[in-house]
Order: C-alpha cells, then structure tokens, then sequence
C-alpha cells in the first residue's frame, strides 16, 4: 500500500510546474496570481521588482498554461502585477516551437520534454495602463 501511494506521489508531483523570483528592486505586497499581467513590450511606466522564472515538463498546451499560472504565481508572490516577457518560452530536451501571438496567447508545441518561461517581475504604476 504505501508503495501504491509512495509510486502516486511520484507521478502526480513530476506533472507540476514549478518556479523561482528573484528580488531586484523593491518588493511590494502580494499580488493575486489572476491580476498579474504578461507583456511582451514594456508598458509606459513600470519598476522593475525582481526576475521570475517557471517550467514544466511536457510539450502540450496545458503544460503550457501550467508554467503561465506558476510564473503568474511567483511574480505576485514579491509584488509584481506584471511580468515583462524574455523573449519567449524556451522548450529545452527536442525539437519545438513556442511563442506568444499577436493577442498575448502563449502557445507552445513539437518534441520537447520541458516548457521554460522567465521575465522581469514589474510594477505597472497608473501612468502605464496596468
């Protein structure tokens, strides 16, 4: 029984996403992961709070939104309710492509084995349409 259990642990935790922050700059008071915003061009006025960075095993879409919502998460841990894009999500371990559409859909697919996002954890002040 307890290698059942012991063998479902394994199998459940190696399907998250899991990310580190960095603090840079000022931390601020946590940010609901739903109200962080992603950018891939800096907005008018923003601070810079620190560098976030998430991954996932898996190539597929849901992966994908694994390691968007873990990035999301890290970011609002230190305050940030925006993260400036890195160029875009990396797919390491095979052949892939990923990207980000002209409407602010991540999407990723081919024949990865991890999914990567990372950024800059900002602050969008009022002057920067958050």
């Amino acid at each position: 029984m307890k290698l059942i259990v012991s063998l479902t642990a394994v199998i459940v935790l190696s399907g998250c996403a899991y990310g580190t922050h960095i603090v840079t700059g000022t931390q601020r008071a946590p940010v609901p992961p739903d109200r962080v915003k992603l950018y891939q061009i800096p907005p008018a006025q923003f601070e810079i709070i620190g560098i976030v960075n998430s991954k996932a095993p898996g190539r597929s879409q849901h992966r994908m939104d694994m390691v968007i919502n873990e990035l999301k998460s890290q970011a609002g841990k230190i305050g940030a309710n925006g993260v400036l894009l890195s160029v875009g999500p990396s797919m390491n371990g095979g052949e892939g492509f990923a990207g980000v559409s002209s409407g602010g859909t991540v999407f990723a697919g081919g024949v990865g084995d991890t999914i990567q996002l990372s950024g800059q954890a900002i602050y969008v002040t009022s002057g920067g349409k958050q």
